[in-house]
């Protein structure tokens, strides 16, 4: 609909336009803005109703199309995750009851759906659910519906599903489309498939944490004879397609982390003089910092860089000299 011109018109003549039941591409929503359509967030369950307050213009304004505002009349409870998110928690008030409550403390219900706040407006945004978020061997925490979303928004993709919990990087599992499906045991396939989806991968890892970020090696295609699980209305079920793919995910990682090559596809040094040794490692720093110019002479931190991202180089640099040995 997005890329129907008569459907753009359509819509733009409709008051509000609002979307619920999960995300919506970022892609997809900022062109439907762009193009003038009043495109808004909802949200709501069979437990609780729907405590977010009819949208306004002013809302939707500068493009959050993305956030909500609830009602007035609505007890939010915003318990944090410590890091920046909180869930959802209603309380039930005098003259508005939840239909489940499930808190051990008060009177309301736990959603589990994980939100952020807007920077400047009284708006939320979900970005999950606090069964989703995966934990890192770092103990870093990572929340998949944001990157899967952009991700999602490419023709070669039918659907995403992230994977890490307790590993020391995250993965993405991809069900490509079905014209652009491969045969998962085909080398060349496989390397064909990652290359195009790359500028994709590319664009997430720029909106996420660095630790959250996904190397090429850790894509994952499905293959032909076991698609994704799916609910009735098509959303896909994170936990039993992950438990269907847990073998090839453990193969993914016993192969990236015995292999003698960086994340970023580089083997290790030609020589071990220091000027081969200084450009070999700018190499791999401007490769995990999406290709920018480093200097040598400036401290990494100061060029954008942070713990987390040094941290990972590091241990992936130790493996790398350990495998390559000097032979003196």
């Amino acid at each position: 609909m997005a890329t129907s011109k008569e459907a753009i018109e359509v819509l733009k003549n409709i008051e509000f336009v609002c979307f619920a039941g999960g995300p919506l591409a970022v892609k997809v929503g900022d062109a439907l803005w762009a193009a003038g359509v009043s495109l808004c967030s909802s949200y709501g369950g069979t437990e609780f109703g729907s405590p977010v307050a009819a949208a306004n213009k002013q809302d939707i304004a500068d493009g959050d199309w993305g956030w909500m505002r609830f009602g007035d009349d609505i007890n939010v409870r915003w318990a944090s995750q410590g890091d920046d998110t909180y869930e959802c928690q209603l309380l039930s008030m005098e003259n508005n009851r939840v239909a489940v409550e499930n808190l051990p403390d008060v009177r309301g219900y736990a959603t589990a759906d994980i939100f952020v706040k807007h920077p400047t407006k009284d708006m939320w945004k979900i970005i999950g659910r606090v069964d989703d978020v995966i934990m890192l061997a770092s103990g870093e925490k990572t929340v998949p519906a944001p990157i899967e979303s952009i991700i999602n928004s490419s023709p070669l993709v039918k659907g995403t599903v992230m994977f890490g919990r307790e590993r020391n990087q995250a993965g993405i599992l991809i069900e490509p489309r079905p014209e652009h499906a491969i045969d998962v045991n085909n080398e060349k396939a496989m390397v064909e498939f990652r290359n195009k989806i790359w500028p994709v991968v590319e664009e997430a890892n720029k909106t996420s944490p660095a630790f959250s970020r996904i190397f090429k090696e850790m894509i994952l295609v499905t293959s032909n004879d076991k698609p994704m699980l799916r609910v009735a209305k098509g959303t896909v079920q994170r936990k039993v397609t992950l438990q269907a793919y847990g073998a090839e995910i453990d193969t993914l990682y016993d192969t990236v982390e015995a292999s003698p090559l960086s994340p970023n596809g580089l083997a290790g040094p030609s020589a071990w003089t220091s000027e081969v040794l200084e450009k070999w490692l700018l190499e791999h720093a401007s490769a995990v910092s999406h290709g920018h110019h480093l200097d040598s002479r400036i401290d990494l931190f100061a060029q954008g860089f942070d713990r987390c991202v040094v941290q990972e180089d590091c241990d992936r640099h130790a493996e790398l000299i350990f495998l390559h040995r000097s032979p003196v």
